[in-house]
């Protein structure tokens, strides 16, 4: 997973494409929306036609972001791993 990723959910975007395994486990589910490689234009379209249909997946990627993706809460999870295996 980049940082792309976390940083296109904080900026509030509506992510198109597929998600890395990394981030569907952080997050809990799948929080970008798959192409569609059969008629991809149209796909954003669509999107771009209807923007409050897709806000509540962008609120909900936001908000999960901000309970895993914060770096506060990263360093600590990192520190609790780094103590499980004995580093310090």
């Amino acid at each position: 997973m980049t940082q792309r990723y976390l940083e296109s959910m904080a900026s509030g975007c509506l992510v198109l494409g597929q998600a890395p395994p990394e981030l569907v486990s952080l997050m809990g589910f799948n929080p970008v929306v798959e192409i569609d490689w059969s008629d991809p234009v149209q796909q954003v379209l669509d999107i771009l036609d209807s923007p409050s249909r897709w806000q509540p997946a962008v609120d909900r990627a936001l908000s999960r972001l901000q309970e895993v993706g914060d770096w506060s809460v990263r360093v600590r999870a990192a520190l609790e791993r780094i103590h499980i295996i004995g580093l310090l």
